[in-house]
């Protein structure tokens, strides 16, 4: 995780947190080619409810559908965690 934080801050943008909490909070990250990030999401998991912070996909990705693979991995990490929803804010 600590080696992919450079590649997910430029992803994102901004100054997220990225502190993963076991059992509370994960960072998920799907590589694209050549070492390059095409993907990252974060998950956090609250009284049997998962959120989703973030989710970016890098722009060389887009229209792949990579953002319902993403919520599809984030709903399997929710599920595995007991939590039944997982909360997905809609982009303005």
């Amino acid at each position: 995780m600590q080696e992919d934080l450079p590649r997910i801050r430029q992803l994102v943008g901004g100054n997220l947190d990225l502190r993963v909490i076991p059992g509370r909070r994960y960072i998920l990250v799907l590589d694209g080619e050549h070492g390059a990030l095409a993907a990252a999401a974060c998950v956090t998991l609250d009284d049997g409810r998962g959120h989703l912070g973030f989710l970016a996909i890098a722009p060389s990705y887009e229209g792949e559908h990579l953002e319902d693979r993403m919520i599809g991995v984030a709903e399997a990490l929710c599920s595995a965690f007991g939590c039944e929803t997982l909360d997905v804010r809609r982009a303005a």
